[in-house]
C-alpha cells in the first residue's frame, strides 16, 4: 500500500498557519504511517491572485480573530498571542523575506526547515519581534541551534535567485491546486483541506489517529 501523505502549505505571517503548524507537530509522532511535508509559500501573493483579502484587513474579521486566537492558545496550550500592532506586521512590513529564508532552509538544509519555521513562529505570534531584517531571521535561525556562520549563509542564500524561483513557483503550485490561504493541506495529493482546525477530519482521510488537541491527550 502506498504510503498515505500530507502537504502543509504555510506563511509564518498567518496566526492559523502557526496554530497549525504547533497543532501538526504534536501529531506528527502520532501519525507513523503519514509522510509529512512542510511547503513554506507566499501567502500575500496568493490571496492576490486568489482576488481574496487578509482577515485583518476587516476589522470585524480582525476582532474576532483576536479572541480566536487566545482561544486557541487556552485551549490546546501553544504559545501563541497577540502583537502589539498585528496591522502594520500583516499588512505593511509582510513575511517575504521570512519565507525566502525558510525557502532556502528547505532547499539547502532541509533537516532545520521544521525548527527554524517553529522560531519565526514564535518571533511573529510568541515574542513580537522583526522577522524581515537579515540580523532578525540570523537570530531566527540560531534560537533554532543553527551556528552563527551557516544562519548568515542561510540568509544570504534567502536573496539568490533561485531561492525567489523556488518560493515562486512553490505558491503558484498552491494556487494551481486551489488555495486561497494559509494552512492548506493536501492529504494524499489531492484531497484540499483548509485551516487549522480540521485535523480530525484530516485525521480521518489518512485514517491516522485523533486524540484531539489538549496538550495532555498528545504528550
Amino acid at each position: 500500500m502506498a504510503k498515505r501523505s500530507l502537504e502543509m502549505f504555510y506563511d509564518v505571517i498567518s496566526p492559523y498557519a502557526a496554530v497549525g503548524f504547533h497543532r501538526l507537530a504534536r501529531l506528527q509522532p502520532l501519525w507513523k504511517e503519514t509522510e509529512i511535508t512542510f511547503k513554506p509559500f507566499f501567502l500575500g501573493a496568493v490571496i492576490v491572485k486568489a482576488k481574496g483579502s487578509p482577515n485583518i484587513a476587516s476589522p470585524a474579521k480582525r476582532k474576532y480573530m483576536y479572541n480566536d486566537l487566545l482561544l486557541a492558545r487556552d485551549h490546546d496550550a501553544i504559545d501563541i498571542g497577540i502583537p502589539k500592532d498585528p496591522v502594520t506586521m500583516i499588512l505593511k512590513k509582510g513575511s517575504l523575506h521570512a519565507q525566502r529564508l525558510l525557502t532556502a532552509v528547505d532547499m539547502h538544509q532541509p533537516d532545520m526547515l521544521v525548527d527554524i519555521s517553529r522560531q519565526l513562529f514564535f518571533r511573529t505570534w510568541r515574542d513580537d519581534l522583526d522577522i524581515t531584517e537579515a540580523d532578525s531571521l540570523v537570530e531566527a535561525a540560531m534560537a533554532a541551534g543553527v551556528d552563527k556562520r551557516l544562519a548568515e549563509e542561510l540568509v544570504r542564500a534567502a536573496s539568490a535567485q533561485d531561492t525567489k524561483d523556488r518560493l515562486k513557483a512553490v505558491s503558484d503550485e498552491a494556487l494551481e491546486r486551489g488555495a486561497f490561504g494559509a494552512p492548506t493541506f493536501y492529504v494524499n495529493k489531492d484531497t484540499m483541506v483548509f485551516g487549522s482546525d480540521r485535523f480530525e477530519l484530516i485525521a480521518h482521510l489518512l485514517d491516522e489517529p485523533y486524540p484531539g488537541m489538549y496538550r495532555s491527550n498528545i504528550q
